[in-house]
């Protein structure tokens, strides 16, 4: 490795990792993480792998860690973050302005799991005593820390929630989700995805996820939300989701992805107009990225013809539908999408016969 790209493992004091990683967790909210921690290891001339092992250890759910801003020192009252260093025991500590020293992470968690066990012991499950630590997130919303690590101040969640295999890493539980609904067990993924995706509110202006793994979980969350019957709820997700991705990849698969759930979940909740303008959109998208006789454009376009007919703009929808059979028909002759696209266009000349509307003749021709 060239000199110039490293530091003396001297400077890696536990201040100084606090302050990179509060730097890669701020910019990561615009740039997402895996950018912010590469541009941190440049401005820093640290190995890449080295900043995000730090910003792994301070934003995952692991063994004595807990998520950011849930540990904050009353000092400085910024989010004390984990930091886990070579031959040193894992520590929590803040950036290098404030006066605290650092503090091991084991007597915090010791600590925090003496609390919850006194206090809310039904809430961690039996035979996981030894690390109820980890299950904090859904029962404490903030600790405070005070001169020494004895001195906490606890703050309970109203409407404690408990957690489902907090042990687990995000990229671990986005794959964990899938298999399970790949299964059919749609309990469990949810129970899986809720967990791991606690303490972000979609909901919140312009949040984004602050990296690919995140955003595909929320993306996921929605679809199984959908299932069950949960449309205004997966659309705050979709549209985390979308949001996030359109920020960490622009345009790409995964963010197709993304806004085709976020259509259909505006569909699902009988947001008509809006789920059309989504589905518009998403043709577009695939228009550009497939072509327009790809068979996912093609899908997107009659999709979009029937919201569209069903917002009342009967004429367009019409029209869109005749251009998008006649498409299909010359790219899969003989498929069985066709007849249906048939179907859906002689309904609607059927309804629009019927309601005596005006329109000029043969204009789906």
């Amino acid at each position: 490795m060239p000199q110039n790209m490293t530091r003396r493992l001297t400077a890696w004091t536990p201040a100084f990792v606090a302050d990179v990683v509060a730097d890669v967790l701020n910019s990561g909210e615009s740039a997402g993480l895996y950018r912010a921690a590469t541009l941190a290891a440049q401005d820093h001339r640290i190995p890449a792998a080295t900043v995000w092992r730090w910003v792994a250890s301070a934003t995952g759910i692991e063994t004595v860690s807990l998520p950011p801003g849930l540990l904050v020192c009353r000092l400085c009252a910024h989010p004390m973050v984990l930091v886990d260093l070579p031959e040193q025991e894992p520590c929590y500590t803040c950036r290098s302005a404030c006066p605290r020293r650092p503090l091991l992470a084991s007597q915090i968690s010791t600590l925090i799991a003496e609390a919850m066990l006194q206090r809310v012991p039904h809430l961690v499950p039996r035979g996981r005593t030894h690390d109820a630590a980890l299950y904090a997130p859904g029962i404490i919303r903030r600790i405070t820390v005070g001169t020494t690590p004895t001195d906490l101040r606890i703050t309970w969640h109203p409407a404690p929630r408990r957690l489902y295999r907090p042990d687990l890493t995000t990229r671990q539980r986005l794959d964990l989700a899938r298999q399970r609904m790949d299964a059919g067990d749609i309990t469990d993924a949810l129970g899986l995805l809720e967990t791991g995706l606690l303490q972000i509110d979609p909901r919140r202006a312009g949040a984004t996820a602050r990296d690919e793994t995140t955003a595909n979980a929320a993306v996921l969350y929605a679809q199984l939300l959908l299932t069950t019957h949960h449309a205004p709820t997966a659309i705050t997700w979709a549209a985390y989701g979308h949001r996030s991705l359109r920020n960490l990849r622009g345009d790409h698969p995964t963010t197709c992805h993304a806004l085709k759930v976020l259509a259909a979940a505006h569909r699902h909740a009988g947001r008509t107009s809006q789920a059309a303008d989504l589905y518009a959109e998403l043709a577009a998208h695939l228009h550009r990225m497939l072509g327009p006789r790809a068979q996912p454009t093609i899908a997107a376009h009659a999709t979009h013809a029937l919201l569209l007919f069903d917002s009342g703009d009967c004429l367009t929808a019409r029209q869109l539908l005749a251009d998008t059979l006649a498409t299909h028909k010359a790219q899969r002759p003989g498929h069985p999408d066709g007849p249906r696209m048939q179907h859906e266009l002689e309904r609607m000349r059927r309804h629009c016969l019927n309601n005596k509307h005006r329109h000029p003749a043969g204009a789906d021709a």
